[in-house]
């Protein structure tokens, strides 16, 4: 298998789809900082970078997850939304407290499916780390950084109705993160001289067949860039007495392919299978949780 990752998807319905920020530490009212909630993330200056931040003041919201098991205390966010499929490091390194670091999608903190997390990975002082996370185009990276302790406080109501919140033992913060974007080298290279012998085509982000898909994705899904009826899809999905039977094309020998569900297109997509290559049904897979009966949007990610 290729070093680094990259995928594309497809989708159907199964009723018929190292440069230096320095930047201030903002304070939002009451002291917090700016990005002290999960809706106030802030968008990563570039895709690769450092900057320099506090989570002093900083609280934990109600039902926000556990980062790295502890908490959660004092946390602050920020986001990313990769361009291209790749590989992300994020790490807390030079920060002056000990801190827990996480990699989220979600559109909601208390939905969060987790990547990836750590809270210390060696380095000192405390310091945490997350190495060559595999991340998708356009999928958007939640990345939180808290405390490793602190103290909170609980507020309770009748008919079991409560809330709390968790102050962290912060300080100084240095975020560093690099986004790695895969460009499939030397094979890709090769891929293209089979329909554009002349190198009169085949670069990476162009779409020369307008299918909506460019060459490198393409690539990936194994279908023909020169013809915009050749792309990834779902052919179809069909309920039998052992589950969904959903089938795809194409179904290569040389990709892996990977199942999310869920139950609603804003709901979270959970992976119910994952590297599969050799398919069940030769160009897919059952899916057995409900024998027929768990409806809702299948996605199927390609990689390699």
């Amino acid at each position: 298998m290729s070093q680094g990752n990259t995928e594309r998807y497809a989708s159907a319905i199964c009723l018929s789809i190292v440069t230096l920020w320095l930047l201030p530490a903002i304070s939002a009212p009451g002291g917090a900082p700016a990005n002290d909630n999960f809706e106030n993330a802030i968008e990563l200056p570039d895709f690769s970078g450092s900057l320099f931040w506090s989570n002093t003041d900083a609280t934990a919201e109600y039902l926000e997850p556990p980062h790295a098991g502890r908490g959660p205390y004092g946390s602050v966010w920020w986001y990313l939304i990769p361009y291209t499929d790749g590989t992300f490091n994020v790490d807390t390194h030079g920060s002056d407290f000990d801190t827990v670091l996480a990699v989220y999608t979600g559109d909601s903190v208390s939905a969060l499916g987790e990547l990836a997390s750590n809270d210390d990975d060696g380095s000192g002082e405390g310091n945490s780390g997350i190495w060559v996370l595999d991340v998708v185009r356009a999928v958007k990276l939640m990345i939180a950084v808290a405390s490793y302790s602190g103290y909170g406080y609980g507020y309770g109501y009748g008919y079991g109705y409560g809330y709390g919140y968790g102050y962290g033992f912060g300080g100084n913060i240095q975020l560093n993160w690099a986004f790695n974007p895969y460009d499939g080298g030397q094979e890709y290279e090769d891929w293209t001289t089979n329909f554009w012998p002349e190198g009169n085509g085949g670069e990476r982000g162009s779409d020369d067949d307008h299918d909506g898909f460019s060459n490198f994705a393409e690539w990936m899904a194994g279908t023909d860039p020169t013809n915009a009826q050749s792309f990834f899809r779902i052919r179809s999905i069909t309920a039998t007495n052992d589950g969904m039977a959903i089938e795809w094309e194409p179904a290569l020998t040389s990709r892996l392919y990977d199942v999310f569900w869920s139950a609603s297109p804003t709901g979270h997509y959970e992976l119910i299978m994952s590297n599969l290559f050799d398919l069940p049904l030769g160009n897919g897979i059952i899916d057995s949780r409900g024998t027929g009966n768990v409806c809702g949007i299948y996605y199927i990610r390609v990689k390699k």
